[in-house]
């Protein structure tokens, strides 16, 4: 597969980034951009006009050392007062529309590249080099969305500046000017030779950081810290995260010394020309018998746009530099994803059984096969378990359920309909799921218990129903905010709950949909054997309407379920009752027996106990 964002931009590509990043603007918001754009050309001409303003005000100085009056110096000095106080009003204005632009520019992109995220397979996540580009997009762009608008910003300003000071010299030697320029390009040459070699060094080191990044939330997260401590971790993660910074740091100083002599002789020779230049001018005023103003005149208005020429090669270089970033997005928001287009069948909300007919499945970018020819029916209002060993493929059939993976071959329907027809958003409303490994929500408990049905969020009584289905009313009702407690001791004035409660809100989040079928993948990994038997017994009761899945490892509340599906090397190996199972004294009795023999012996008696 072709590999994510390493190539250096060409200067037509770069053309076509720029054209594409002030479509965003554009798109962002268009009034506000048209005024933005209008006041900074106004405020980019305060600088040909303070100058102009100046000149007078030299000359009439001048004349009134002659004539003793100083009316008119007077006259140009609140003349300038009047248009240095609308100059910061410009000024005031831009850094608002500017601000403004900022914001929609980056609330745009947010939408689009979440909107991009959700449109994509779950395979997606599995190609590591999209991976990092999706963290890139959400660690860079924004950031370099605000530096393209700034420098964007900066380049209209000069542009006026330039202007103004070509208008200037129309009479004057316009030939100085365009002199001036071309001794600026070497200038820009280095910068983008700069730009280019720090993007080259970034895509290089991307990985490493997000590592460096992973070990620092290690360190500072709440929930970690116990075991830092404990194991004293602390110094080895520092020392490892320095001594990744001080390789960077060695790299980088070569770098800076090599650019640094090449910037330092391309100054030079812009030194040359300007002062070179500021000499003709002097003896081309005196030639002419100008005025001293014209003299300061012609001399401000060269630096001038020297300045302005400097300014706008080095936006040029640090346009080249952010948006070599910024093309993450661009690869990101180019990918070809899914339209959310409706299916033509809808979900059978009253079916009698899911089939899986012949069904392969290998991850991507993988040789082997994770499944291989799984074929089993579910009846409807019956209860499953799947059980085996780890690796042995639970999980991932459970995925491919659940239309996050497609398989390679075969077919997975309900009542002959193939799940891959029918419309995602209907066919995901009836479905309720809790995941092994499920999201902590930096929400309160009522919140994070009611995104398990996203169209009920404000429906308090069936959140505090699906709290008492899990068993987790209990401990919600011994904190002092109850529903409204916030969680993690991240945030302020919030309660820290044991694994075992964070996993009893999961199973509430299950009970908040109207779901027909009803998946647990491990969904008591964090209870003691009693609090697992009790909530399985609950679940008895609560799932007579349902067609319940249910993954484990622990078999001594399995019987419970009218079949299990035993999984070995990706293969349904046995079928049937717990009772049959034992009595065909095959894999499901060996995992059995084994089990059994270790809670004889007490060694799972406290497993997930807190």
């Amino acid at each position: 597969m072709k590999a994510f964002h390493e190539k250096i931009i060409t200067v037509q590509d770069y053309i076509k980034m720029l054209a594409k990043i002030l479509a965003l603007l554009w798109k962002s918001s268009k009034h506000t951009l048209v005024l933005l754009i209008f006041f900074n050309l106004l405020a980019g001409l305060s600088i040909p006009v303070t100058t102009i303003i100046w000149k007078f005000f030299i000359d009439s100085v001048v004349e009134a050392l002659t004539s003793k009056d100083l009316t008119e110096p007077i006259i140009w000095i609140l003349i300038h007062f009047l248009y240095t106080q609308f100059k910061n009003i410009m000024n005031n204005v831009c850094r608002y529309f500017e601000s403004n632009q900022a914001d929609y520019m980056n609330k745009y992109i947010t939408e689009l590249t979440l909107d991009k995220i959700d449109r994509m397979e779950m395979d997606n996540f599995d190609n590591v080099e999209l991976y990092d580009c999706i963290q890139k997009v959400n660690n860079e762009s924004a950031q370099h969305s605000m530096n393209i608008l700034r420098t964007l910003i900066l380049v209209l300003q000069n542009f006026s500046s330039m202007a103004g000071a070509i208008a200037i010299f129309l009479d004057f030697g316009p030939i100085i000017l365009l002199i001036s320029f071309f001794a600026c390009l070497p200038s820009l040459i280095i910068n983008i030779k700069m730009s280019s070699k720090q993007f080259d060094i970034f895509t290089k080191r991307f990985e490493r950081l997000r590592f460096i990044n992973y070990l620092k939330s290690i360190i500072i997260t709440y929930e970690n810290i116990k075991e830092v401590k404990v194991n004293r971790l602390n110094s080895y993660f520092k020392t490892t995260i320095i001594n990744d910074f001080n390789t960077f740091l060695k790299e980088d100083k070569k770098i800076r010394k090599k650019f640094s002599v090449q910037s330092s002789m391309t100054n030079v020779l812009e030194n040359i020309v300007s002062y070179g230049f500021q000499i003709y001018i002097l003896i081309k005023v005196v030639s002419r018998n100008l005025t001293l103003g014209d003299l300061t005149l012609f001399i401000s208005t060269l630096s001038n746009f020297q300045n302005s020429i400097q300014n706008i090669l080095s936006s040029i270089s640090s346009l080249y530099y952010d948006a070599l970033y910024i093309q993450n997005l661009f690869s990101l928001l180019g990918r070809e994803t899914p339209n959310k287009e409706v299916a033509s069948t809808t979900y059978p909300t009253h079916f009698e059984k899911i089939e899986f007919q012949n069904v392969y499945f290998k991850y991507p970018g993988r040789e082997e096969f994770v499944l291989k020819n799984i074929s089993f029916v579910l009846s409807a209002k019956k209860s499953y378990s799947i059980v085996g060993l780890n690796g042995s493929g639970k999980t991932t059939l459970v995925k491919l359920l659940l239309r996050l993976y497609k398989p390679a071959s075969g077919n997975i329907l309900i009542d002959g309909i193939n799940i891959n027809d029918i419309d995602l958003e209907e066919f995901y409303k009836h479905i309720g799921v809790v995941f092994q490994d499920f999201i902590k929500y930096p929400f309160d408990i009522e919140k994070n218990i009611a995104l398990g049905s996203i169209d009920e969020l404000n429906n308090f009584s069936k959140v505090k129903r699906a709290a008492e289905q899990a068993g987790a009313d209990r401990f919600i009702e011994e904190l002092p905010l109850k529903y409204a407690t916030m969680l993690n001791k991240e945030w302020s004035e919030a309660t820290q709950l044991s694994l075992g409660q964070w996993q009893r809100l999961a199973i509430s989040r299950a009970f908040m949909s109207n779901s027909s079928i009803l998946i647990l993948d491990e969904p008591t990994a964090s209870l003691d054997a009693e609090a697992e038997f009790e909530l399985f017994t609950k679940f008895r009761d609560l799932m007579f309407d349902k067609t319940t899945i249910l993954i484990t490892h622990r078999l001594s509340t399995i019987r419970l379920v009218d079949e299990i599906l035993v999984l070995k090397d990706g293969q349904v190996l046995e079928s049937g009752s717990h009772d049959t199972l034992l009595r065909y004294n095959g894999e499901y009795a060996r995992l059995y027996k084994m089990q059994s023999d270790m809670y004889m012996r007490g060694e799972l008696v406290n497993e997930g106990s807190h």
